[in-house]
């Protein structure tokens, strides 16, 4: 038996990609805990995990930009740093405690990493959208948003500053980001993924995972469903939704998850074909859809693809915004801006990829994501690196 550490970010599309891995190898007779914001505690634990929880009001929710407040990508970076100072101590004892086999982190969860670095363990990236190496679509893109601001998307002096305390020497802040482990594991298939061919043999494709979510019960669905969502981080767009709304007004069944920021009153014209809530079993709903009208975060596209529904892509962040140029790219669905997204656009989006011709396209990639191991190929790398 193996001993498995999980530090993901404390967000939802990072840590659902990781609960079926976790669930398997439990299944498999191996111990994994995670390291984790005390929010996740109940979706981990249901996989067999352990949880070591911390509680520093850093988690997802908190991540939401304010009027006249940082760029989104910026806001984040603070808080991870925040975060990484505030468990250090904490983490390096606990691993020290544990002495686990593998650490399975992110690129982007520095505490994660300079735990890593300082103590040297055997370690394991996972990648729940693109991948952070040298000369990749994420690492352009990242360098892009700095020419974009005129700064680094990070404090260098802070990062700095944080990561002595692991013990953690940092030369070029940049680089920090686009390093490659021995083994690094993306939640896509390979044909979605811009540049794939170009990441070589250490990056393995494993395609989505989807196991291990809590649901709504009782959830009305009907077939022909148009859904409708915008996540879990950016999706306070009270206007937004009403348009949708308009659009879509008596034009069949459809489903609209509003998120946990706004309520039922912020809509107190609902049309009568609309089912609205702020939160949806998201797969059980796009087994019956047509067309998802998406935010682009990597899980919902996957989540989208996996069940062979074309996409209207509205991107609320720069990320998102790379993910519907590729779905675009690849036929999958359209991008649609969403200073452009008016109840005309958006109508005529959906009836534009509400066709056999995208449906076709979604197929084969479907095939490809469905194909490409999921949970029991990410479990087996991990459990042979953990020797």
């Amino acid at each position: 038996m193996s001993t498995f550490v999980f530090i993901p970010m404390p967000a939802y599309g990072h840590v659902n990609p990781t609960l079926a891995v976790a669930g398997k190898l439990v299944a498999d007779g191996h111990r994994v805990i995670y390291y984790i914001d005390e929010t996740f505690r109940a979706a981990v634990e249901a996989t067999g995990a352990e949880v070591r929880g911390y509680s520093t009001g850093l988690a997802e929710q908190s991540w939401q930009p304010q009027t006249g407040s940082a760029p989104p990508v910026e806001r984040l970076m603070t808080r991870m740093l925040d975060t990484a100072e505030q468990v250090a101590d904490d983490l390096q004892h606990f691993l020290s405690t544990v002495d686990p086999d593998l650490i399975v982190y992110e690129s982007m969860c520095l505490w994660g990493k300079f735990a890593v670095m300082d103590s040297g363990a055997r370690s394991a990236l996972i990648y729940p959208s693109y991948a952070m190496a040298p000369g990749s679509s994420a690492a352009r893109l990242m360098r892009q948003m700095a020419e974009k601001l005129g700064r680094p998307v990070v404090d260098p002096e802070r990062l700095r500053a944080v990561a002595a305390k692991y013990g953690v020497s940092i030369d070029n802040t940049m680089e920090f980001f686009f390093h490659q482990a021995p083994t690094n594991l993306v939640f896509m298939p390979k044909e979605f993924h811009p540049d794939s061919d170009q990441l070589g043999e250490r990056f393995h494709f494993v395609g989505p995972t989807f196991a291990g979510r809590q649901e709504v019960a009782d959830f009305p669905v009907r077939d022909g469903t148009l859904l409708i969502s915008l996540g879990t981080v950016f999706n306070q767009q009270a206007e937004f939704f009403r348009t949708a709304m308009k659009a879509f007004a008596d034009s069949g069944p459809v489903v609209l998850s509003y998120g946990s920021r706004l309520s039922d009153a912020d809509f107190p014209d609902v049309p009568a074909n609309f089912t609205i809530a702020s939160h949806v079993p998201q797969l059980r709903v796009l087994e019956h859809s047509r067309v998802f009208v998406t935010h682009g975060g990597m899980n919902s596209t996957m989540e989208g693809i996996a069940n062979g529904v074309p996409l209207v892509v509205v991107p609320q962040m720069v990320e998102q915004e790379m993910t519907a140029k590729r779905v675009a790219e690849l036929g999958l669905g359209i991008h649609l801006p969403p200073e452009e997204a008016t109840a005309d656009r958006l109508a005529d989006a959906v009836a534009t990829v509400d066709t056999p011709e995208y449906r076709e396209r979604v197929a084969k990639m479907r095939e490809a994501a469905l194909g490409s191991g999921g949970a029991d190929k990410a479990a087996a790398i991990l459990t042979k690196v953990a020797g």
